[in-house]
């Protein structure tokens, strides 16, 4: 009898690790959570990623309209099943206002994003977004209890070009009738693709913002050339 219990208790353990060995992905859809927020669980992200898209049926009704995109959490890297949230915009609402009408609410912590699915014509940015502790398409941290403005990416050319837009979320917010989040929005930092972060051992991390990694390369650079410009003098 004890042999056929360990028996039993030895085939469940290797069925239920060959499940969790297939289960590559936990996509967990970003949706609206006052109630988190309000507990100081999670904060709230003003940003989007829009594509100018045809409407019409001849062509000449474009709009900019929000795309899908997946996030990551840098904390998260190294967790299996790999989780990933999914932003999907609502096709139910208005095409106006779609910063506040598509609040990301996430718990504290620095998120990338990791794929950006585009509308039909549009280019499609493919994971990982994050690689060798360097930004592909961008970055920004959320904290909790706080609203944060970013602003949103528009990829209609192909090419990934930030807007901010401080004074239009506000707006949107407040034609929502999010008075209380406008006024305690804080405008936030969003680090570009080529931003490089480092994380520490104890889960903090430190990040270098692509105009700043710029400067120091051109500055590499001139201090180059002007070592090179005196070596040749010297020669002459």
């Amino acid at each position: 009898m004890k042999h056929l219990q360990r028996f039993l208790i030895l085939t469940c353990v290797l069925l239920l690790s060959g499940c969790a060995g297939l289960i590559k992905s936990d996509f967990r859809l970003i949706s609206e959570d006052f109630e988190g927020f309000n507990k100081n669980e999670k904060g709230i992200i003003l940003f989007t990623i829009l594509q100018n898209t045809d409407v019409g049926v001849f062509f000449t009704d474009m709009k900019m309209l929000p795309n899908s995109y997946t996030l990551r959490k840098v904390s998260d890297e190294d967790k299996i099943p790999k989780i990933i949230y999914r932003f999907q915009p609502s096709y139910l609402k208005s095409k106006v206002n779609y910063y506040a009408q598509n609040m990301l609410f996430l718990e504290p912590g620095l998120y990338y994003i990791d794929e950006i699915t585009p509308r039909p014509g549009g280019r499609y940015f493919s994971s990982p977004g994050y690689k060798n502790g360097k930004i592909m398409y961008g970055a920004f941290e959320v904290k909790a209890g706080q609203v944060i403005s970013l602003g949103s990416i528009d990829i209609s050319d192909g090419k990934l070009k930030f807007i901010r837009e401080d004074e239009k979320i506000k707006k949107e917010l407040h034609a929502e009738g999010y008075d209380e989040l406008a006024a305690n929005m804080k405008p936030g930092i969003f680090y570009e693709g080529g931003s490089a972060i480092k994380v520490h051992k104890n889960g903090q991390f430190n990040i270098l913002p692509k105009a700043v990694i710029d400067k120091i390369i051109e500055a590499a650079r001139q201090n180059a050339l002007a070592k090179a410009k005196l070596s040749l003098k010297s020669e002459m």
